[in-house]
């Protein structure tokens, strides 16, 4: 048996969450992007079984947020941060034009597990 992690009795297919160091986008690991100072739309999928994401960009970018799964919002709303939750999907529109420097990095808040930070082998109470 090929078991990891903090509980090496379990096999690993069966580890019902793993809170891993590197997020995975498209397939690769801390990807980078060069885009033009010009607004594009992004889907953001939260893939993952059981982490939860605070996203936001380093340098204070925006989110224009338009909608959530499948579902446009009456409105858009301007953020500096989005929550997904796991299977969740935002779409959004970022302003690069805006940005008062040469690099944005989209970063992760979110304690884990989310929201409370307890420790992952201690039962609830």
């Amino acid at each position: 048996m090929n078991s990891a992690g903090n509980n090496s009795s379990i096999h690993p297919q069966w580890q019902p969450e793993y809170f891993g160091d590197a997020i995975i986008v498209n397939g690769e690991a801390w990807p980078k992007l060069k885009v033009r100072r010009r607004k594009y739309r992004f889907r953001i999928i939260n893939a993952s079984n059981s982490r939860f994401f605070i996203l936001f960009f380093t340098n204070g970018l925006q989110f224009i947020h338009m909608a959530f799964d499948s579902t446009y919002l009456g409105e858009s709303v301007m953020t500096i941060e989005i929550l997904l939750a796991p299977s969740k999907i935002a779409n959004v529109v970022v302003d690069f034009s805006k940005s008062k420097t040469d690099e944005a990095v989209l970063a992760n808040d979110a304690l884990y597990p989310y929201p409370s930070d307890d420790p992952v082998n201690e039962p609830n109470d």
